[in-house]
């Protein structure tokens, strides 16, 4: 399990603990699960971009855009 899965689990059963007795706590737990799927998604977006990049399908006037798309 990756480092981001486990952290993403364990995210999840602090908010599940806290759901009761403290609102705040679970509340900024689901919103860190928000932002551990946004990174995931930029690292799996990378990783794509660079097997692009490496196999020439990428034209080099193209990754300025592409960047600027993953960034957002």
């Amino acid at each position: 399990m990756t480092l981001m899965a486990v952290l993403e689990s364990d995210l999840r059963a602090l908010s599940a603990e806290a759901r009761r007795r403290n609102p705040n706590v679970k509340d900024a737990a689901e919103h860190a699960i928000l932002k551990v799927r946004t990174v995931k998604l930029s690292v799996i977006g990378l990783s794509c971009l660079q097997k692009l990049i490496s196999h020439d399908a990428v034209a080099p006037s193209a990754l300025e855009e592409i960047l600027c798309t993953l960034k957002d």
